[in-house]
């Protein structure tokens, strides 16, 4: 009988699109988080769930996953989107504006939680060596849960929101050497239980240091050689305009690079962490976030799925008071660490407490090292089955956890409020300051960023030809997009926007920008430049707050001018344009649809 299997794992990829197809709009009407429906969906249908049923009833096979390893190879897929994202969100400037929480208060909630970690474990029983891994694993805490459950919340522009982050940050940064230091450390680990002979068994401190700087030196010449090369080349295929191009672009360069770091030796992790610290630094940031959120959140719901199933139903409940006994004194313990981490930051006791709270559960990455710990004998599985369970419980608690966070800050700034005049820490401040978003950078977006720049208003651009902003990428801040189809406004932080300026003179593409600025962000003030009197009627209509027509500007000074050349007094031409200007701007002002204040500049 001829074979189907052209494909490898088809029918797992099709049945894992059913699902997704299906779980996330319900968990987006549900208002549940993504991660934990994943996790629970992989639960259900894995081999120790609804998968295991298949050897009684074959046909089972067909809506379940009963083998794990199925998956697997197809999830490690999610973890590399997962890094190129966080990458992506990173950049030079942001990483010295923010050092003070990643490298100041991040790394001192690492060490302090691995620390008392890895001293309970050895309590317990475990050895040194052990005792320390566990720790590093338990040390950290969800980006994908956290960063989601923030950003549903608004709260991400928050003191407490970016403290939060900063301090995930220096956790995701700390994955890719933690990960070369578990297969080096996994074989020594076997044979010593002595931490002292551990670290020194054939210079083995030595050996992991030397490894990390040859992994430091290798990426660092992969970061110069391809920022040589990906900054042109995105401007050369990008100013082609083709979306189709531009994807498939963007996934070049994330594989790509990953495959140059583990052709040398390193991880595919760090490959995907360095394209996004490359993509960071361009015109193209925003944009190639957009166009890769996709792939990332199919990928990474796989990757969860395929922890999911890895959870053993039967030992779960088998030990079921124990297991959520020890994942409440986990993310009790590390609350703890992280609030009194952000308080020695300079955060206030009521934001440390509940930012604490926020950081208490395991993480996504803690799976990824569970999986490599245990491949290179490093720990043994059962320990492993154990860490993952306990990782996914507390990582399902997250949500409880938050509203009592929350519960607990509010109770603390209701009995002790702070001063009036109490500011966000200092590092944190120059994220929290309003900006003004200019929609198309031509001659009159440049005359408005003149303005406001003149006044020290913050300005982001947005500008759809590459060649413009090739021209003034080293001037401003200015990204490639169309804010109509690339939903680019989103990455550029409306919310704390104090508004917008569309100088757009297309009536069609001003229009479109108009519709998704209102149809997401109807408060948002958006002051609209208008090329003729019927272009100002059409943003009026679509709600724009002010709009200025260029041409009656253009009119009105000509006529004034004429005026004056006739003869006609100053005085008396200054009342004809104003009373002019009146008439006409009241005209416009009545063909715009209620429910938006109105405004002429």
């Amino acid at each position: 009988m001829e074979s189907h299997q052209t494909l490898p794992y088809f029918r797992e990829i099709v049945l894992f699109l059913v699902f997704a197809g299906v779980l996330i709009p319900l968990l987006g009407k549900w208002r549940v988080n993504q991660v934990l429906g994943f996790l629970a969906a992989g639960v259900l249908v894995g081999p120790f769930g609804a998968g295991s049923l298949s050897q009684q009833w074959p046909w089972m096979a067909w809506f379940t996953f009963p083998r794990q390893e199925s998956v697997a190879s197809l999830a490690e897929l999610g973890v590399i989107f997962l890094m190129f994202t966080i990458g992506l969100e990173l950049s030079f400037k942001r990483l010295i504006t923010l050092r003070h929480w990643v490298f100041g208060v991040g790394l001192l909630q690492m060490s302090l939680t691995t620390i008392v970690l890895a001293l309970f474990c050895e309590l317990v029983g475990l050895t040194w060596p052990n005792a320390i891994m566990v720790g590093l694993i338990l040390s950290f805490s969800s980006t994908a849960v956290v960063m989601q459950v923030l950003r549903q919340r608004n709260e991400l522009s928050t003191p407490m929101g970016r403290s939060v982050f900063s301090i995930l940050l220096m956790q995701d940064l700390a994955v890719v050497p933690l990960l070369l230091m578990v297969g080096m450390l996994g074989a020594s680990a076997q044979q010593q239980t002595d931490m002292v002979q551990w670290f020194s068994t054939q210079g083995l401190l030595f050996q992991m240091l030397l490894a990390l700087v040859k992994a430091a030196v290798a990426a660092g010449i992969i970061y110069f050689l391809a920022r040589k090369v990906l900054r042109p080349l995105f401007f050369w295929l990008g100013s082609e305009g083709s979306t189709d191009s531009f994807v498939a672009l963007t996934l070049l360069a994330t594989l790509g690079i990953s495959a140059l770091t583990w052709l040398v030796g390193l991880s595919l992790a760090m490959g995907a962490l360095l394209a996004g610290l490359l993509l960071a630094e361009t015109e193209f940031r925003h944009r190639v976030a957009l166009t890769i959120e996709p792939f990332t959140g199919l990928l990474l719901g796989l990757f969860f799925m395929s922890v999911g199933m890895g959870v053993n139903l039967v030992e779960l409940l088998g030990n079921l008071p124990e297991i959520l006994m020890l994942s409440v004194l986990l993310m009790v313990s590390k609350s703890v660490i992280a609030t009194l981490a952000l308080k020695i930051g300079g955060m206030r006791w009521a934001l440390a407490i509940e930012g604490g709270v926020w950081l208490g559960q395991g993480g996504e990455f803690a799976f990824v090292m569970i999986a490599a710990a245990t491949a290179s004998g490093f720990l043994n599985p059962e320990l492993g089955q154990s860490l993952m369970l306990l990782v996914a419980i507390s990582m399902f608690l997250t949500p409880l956890a938050g509203r009592l966070g929350r519960l607990m800050a509010r109770k603390i700034e209701h009995r002790f409020p702070p001063p009036d005049d109490l500011t966000a820490p200092n590092a944190l401040k120059g994220e929290q300051k309003g900006h003004m978003i200019i929609i198309g950078f031509g001659r009159v977006g440049q005359a408005v960023v003149d303005a406001l720049e003149s006044q020290n208003i913050p300005i982001l651009i947005i500008d759809r030809d590459i060649n413009l902003v090739r021209k003034f990428a080293g001037q401003y801040p200015i990204f490639v997009g169309d804010v109509a189809h690339d939903n680019l406004l989103t990455k550029l932080s409306p919310e704390r926007a104090i508004g917008v300026v569309l100088t757009l003179d297309h009536t069609k593409a001003s229009l479109g920008a108009l519709a998704y600025i209102r149809r997401f962000y109807p408060k948002l003030p958006v002051i609209a430049r208008a090329r003729d009197e019927g272009h100002a009627k059409l943003l009026y209509a679509a709600k724009a707050t002010a709009v200025v027509p260029e041409t009656l500007e253009a009119s009105l000074q000509l006529s004034s001018l004429t005026l004056e050349a006739a003869g006609i007094p100053e005085d008396a031409v200054l009342q004809w344009a104003a009373n002019r200007r009146e008439m006409r701007y009241a005209l416009f002002r009545s063909q715009k649809n209620s429910g938006v204040d109105s405004g002429v500049v």
